[in-house]
């Protein structure tokens, strides 16, 4: 298991738990740390739906980041 794994899943589960608490910016920082995360493990073993299905869940990331500002 790459270390780019592990942190994605531990990003998203800290953005998980901020959102459970209604602490909707830093869920989606965590979040969008987790895509980046999970960009580098995508890009290391070529996995090229998992790069586009991160590159939209980086946009969702950034859209709430940006509407909870």
């Amino acid at each position: 298991m790459l270390l780019s794994e592990k942190l994605g899943s531990l990003f998203g589960l800290i953005g998980a738990v901020f959102l459970s608490f209604n602490m909707a910016f830093y869920g989606f920082i965590a979040f969008f740390i987790s895509n980046l995360f999970f960009v580098v493990m995508g890009y290391r073993l070529n996995l090229k739906a998992f790069l586009w299905l991160q590159g939209a869940f980086t946009f969702t990331s950034l859209t709430g980041i940006y509407n909870n500002i």
